[in-house]
């Protein structure tokens, strides 16, 4: 499973069911990392991140620095990103991506998506997406189905990935089921299971496989901090089967 599409499937776990627009604006520092273990002698995968954020109402603006290492390279990552509602029912969200070494990370990365939410706790995100990596671009859509009832939520996303100059489509299937915890429902705790084909890139070039994933991730929020955090294990074709465990830590001002 791609990372974008790792992101959106914790993205729709931890998510708040219903927008609810701050009074004031906020801003907040989060900081985290990852650890992954790979098989088949792949070795292990490490990363931290600092991510700065502000928000005001529903618009919400964030930068994040990345440092990330796979395969025995290292990358350094820089991302910029916001949502901004064009109506009550309807948010839109840039992300732009930027990474100065791009030994195994896509030199530039953008993604674009819609959410408009419909009656009854129905809605639909869709998104676009482009990567380029040497030599290389990947082109990725998406298409989110899903409904919040109570406190919970289940959605329906596939994600599709193709390489300039290579006919066909990878495409990915996820569904995930999270449930709101607390009295505001602000924390979660969500189970997203994807099976479909898979391109990453595994530091010798582009790889096409088949891919299943299981991610459990949440949210626990606590005063004016929030701990996120994900367990998932990815099985790639033959190639090798990887654990990750991610985990961050939120302060709001």
């Amino acid at each position: 499973m791609t990372l974008a599409s790792i992101a959106l499937a914790i993205a729709a776990a931890t998510a708040s069911p219903v927008p609810s627009p701050a009074p004031t604006p906020i801003a907040w520092v989060e900081a985290g990392g990852s650890s992954a273990s790979l098989t088949q002698g792949r070795g292990t995968w490490h990363s931290a991140y600092l991510d700065l954020g502000t928000q005001a109402g529903r618009r919400e603006f964030d930068a994040e620095l990345l440092r990330t290492r796979r395969f025995g390279i290292a990358d350094t990552q820089l991302v910029a990103g916001a949502y901004w509602p064009s109506s009550p029912a309807t948010i839109a969200h840039v992300e732009f991506d930027w990474s100065p070494t791009h030994g195994i990370l896509p030199r530039l990365a953008l993604a674009a998506s819609l959410e408009h939410r419909l009656d009854l706790g129905w809605g639909y995100i869709l998104g676009l997406g482009t990567r380029s990596y040497t030599g290389l671009a990947v082109r990725t859509q998406s298409f989110v189905v899903d409904r919040y009832w109570k406190s919970y939520r289940v959605a329906y996303t596939a994600y599709g990935a193709e390489i300039s100059g290579v006919p066909g489509i990878a495409l990915d299937h996820a569904l995930t089921f999270a449930h709101y915890y607390d009295p505001d429902q602000r924390s979660s705790i969500g189970i997203t299971a994807a099976l479909g084909r898979d391109v990453e890139n595994v530091g010798s070039g582009l790889l096409v496989s088949p891919t299943f994933e299981l991610t459990l991730a949440g949210t626990h929020r606590f005063a004016a901090d929030a701990l996120r955090w994900s367990i998932a294990t990815d099985r790639q074709g033959t190639s090798y089967h990887r654990m990750q465990v991610d985990v961050g830590l939120r302060h709001t001002f």
